[in-house]
């Protein structure tokens, strides 16, 4: 597989539509991953007045490895939250502080405020994980999890 970008208008040419998968970049140019065969990449290069320049892989992602990779992201920060809620307040613990059964008004009040916090936070992430379209932009997300 071959990557190229263009900031101008390329054809596919000769190109078949499995061989060539198009994607817009973060720079607002198109991104090409090209499995065509040497020769005919050279064709289409040619054909296009060599607009596209290839370049490294690393912004583009297929729209499989898109899902994959926010599927996997979104699990991750939702398991999270998930566990570091549930690992100050447990389920019961939950239930017994909303119904005030042994804690104060103050003790719900800081709870909620400890689980808002972190659903704010996942969801913070969650919106940037949903709106990346780079690799990038996608390991940026994850080392800031």
């Amino acid at each position: 597989m071959r990557f190229f970008k263009s900031s101008e208008s390329v054809s596919l040419y000769n190109l078949d539509e499995e061989e060539c998968d198009i994607h817009t970049l973060e720079d607002g140019s198109d991104g090409f991953l090209v499995t065509a065969t040497d020769e005919k990449i050279a064709t289409w290069l040619e054909a296009n007045e060599n607009r596209a320049v290839e370049c490294e892989g690393g912004e583009f992602l297929t729209s499989v490895q898109m899902v994959f990779m926010k599927d996997k992201l979104l699990n991750f920060i939702r398991t999270k939250t998930n566990k570091d809620i549930e690992g100050l307040y447990p389920l019961y613990k939950q239930n017994n502080i909303n119904n005030l059964q042994g804690y104060t008004q103050v003790d719900k009040d800081e709870m909620w405020a400890y689980i808002n916090n972190h659903r704010d936070i996942c969801s913070a992430f969650e919106m940037r994980i949903n709106e990346a379209v780079t690799l990038k932009e996608f390991k940026t997300i994850e080392e800031e999890m």
